[in-house]
C-alpha cells in the first residue's frame, strides 16, 4: 500500500502515545503523552486554525511519522503570512526518511515554518530540506532559591558545591526598581485592546487575541498567569508566565514602546535584576510559495517551549 499523508483524531491517541514514546524516549507517565495534553495541544479548537494540528504518516495502519504544527500568524501593515513552529517531529527509525517526507510535507501547509533548536541530527536535516537561519533564541536564567534548588536537584555528583556556590552568587544579583512602575495579574478579557495591536510597521510580529491567552491557560501541564504592566497608572505592556516543576519561565513579555532606547533599557533591567546568559538556540525557517521568511523573533509562547516538561524537577542551571 502507498503511504497516506493525514490529519490525526482523538482516535488515534493510542498509536500516537507508543510512536512518541519510542522517538522521545520517555515514560508512559510522561505529562507530554497524557490523553489531556495531546488533546489540548493537537485536537481542542484554537485560534487562527480550524480543525487537527497534527499529521502523520501513515502505512498499512502503521504510523511511520508524526508533526504538530503550532500555529501563529505574523502581520505587518502592509502583509499577512501564516506561520507554524514545527514541534513533536518524529519518526520511526525502522522507516528511514519518513521524518524528512512528513516535514516536506507539512512545509505546504502554512507560508512560514520554524524551527528552533533541535538535537544536532535535526540541526544537519534542515537545510537539506530547505529551512534557512533566520535568528536565535536566547535563555537567561536566575536561580531564586540555592539551597532548596540543591537538595532538588536532577544531577548529585561532585559539581553540586560549586553548583551551590554560583547560584548563590547569581541569585544575590542587584535587583531592579522603576518609579512609577506597577504590575498586577488579570485574566485575558481584561487586556487593553491597545497592547494587543501588532504588526502597525514595515517588520513581521507574531499576531494576539485574548482567545489565544484564554487557549494557552488552559495547557493541562503548565499553569500559566498573566499580568498587566502599568506605568504611572496607565497600562504600557503585559507578561505572560508558566510554572512548571522546579521553574518559572517568562512565556512572553511585550510593551508597547518599541523604539530602540525603551527595549534596550529593558534588557539592562532584566541584566540588573540578576539575569545569566545561559544558552541561545538557532532559529531556522522555511518559507513556501512566492513568501520570504522574515527576520523571526519568537517568544517562548510561539512553541512548546513555555509548557514542555517531563514531570519532574528539572533546573537550567
Amino acid at each position: 500500500m502507498s503511504t497516506t499523508f493525514r490529519t490525526t483524531t482523538e482516535a488515534d491517541y493510542e498509536q500516537l502515545k507508543i510512536l512518541l514514546e519510542r522517538a522521545f524516549g520517555v515514560g508512559k507517565q510522561s505529562p507530554l503523552l497524557d490523553r489531556n495534553h495531546m488533546q489540548w495541544k493537537y485536537w481542542s479548537p484554537r485560534p487562527n486554525w480550524s480543525g487537527s494540528r497534527s499529521y502523520v504518516l501513515e502505512k498499512d495502519g502503521g504510523l511511520l511519522a508524526h508533526g504538530c504544527l503550532w500555529p501563529f500568524t505574523l502581520v505587518s501593515r502592509d502583509s499577512r503570512l501564516s506561520g507554524a513552529h514545527l514541534i513533536d517531529w518524529a519518526g520511526e527509525a525502522k522507516a528511514s526518511g519518513s521524518g524528512a517526507s512528513i516535514a516536506r510535507k507539512l512545509t505546504r501547509v502554512v507560508d512560514c515554518m520554524v524551527s528552533v533548536g533541535g538535537a544536532e541530527a535535526t540541526r544537519r536535516l534542515l537545510p537539506m530540506l530547505g529551512f534557512r537561519p533566520a535568528g536565535e533564541m536566547w535563555s537567561f536564567v536566575r536561580p531564586l532559591r540555592p539551597f532548596r534548588q540543591t537538595l532538588t536537584h536532577q544531577y548529585k555528583n561532585w559539581k553540586l558545591p560549586m553548583r551551590l556556590a554560583r547560584n548563590m552568587l547569581w541569585s544575590l544579583g542587584p535587583k531592579y526598581r522603576a518609579r512609577g512602575w506597577t504590575t498586577h495579574q488579570i485574566s485575558p478579557g481584561e487586556l487593553p485592546l491597545h497592547l494587543l495591536e501588532r504588526g502597525l510597521g514595515a517588520e513581521f510580529e507574531a499576531q494576539r487575541s485574548k482567545e489565544f491567552y484564554e487557549y494557552v491557560l488552559q495547557c493541562p501541564i503548565a499553569r500559566y498567569s498573566l499580568h498587566l504592566v502599568s506605568r504611572d497608572g496607565e497600562a504600557s505592556g503585559y507578561f505572560l508566565l508558566s510554572f512548571v516543576p522546579g521553574q518559572a519561565r517568562i512565556a512572553e513579555l511585550w510593551m508597547a514602546e518599541a523604539d530602540v532606547d525603551s527595549w534596550a533599557a529593558a534588557f539592562t533591567s532584566a541584566v540588573e535584576a540578576g539575569y545569566r546568559f545561559y544558552t541561545r538556540a538557532p532559529i531556522n525557517c522555511f518559507a513556501s510559495g512566492e513568501a520570504s521568511c522574515p527576520k523571526i523573533e519568537l517568544a517562548m509562547i510561539d512553541g512548546d517551549v513555555s509548557f514542555h516538561h517531563h514531570g519532574h524537577i528539572s533546573y537550567a542551571s
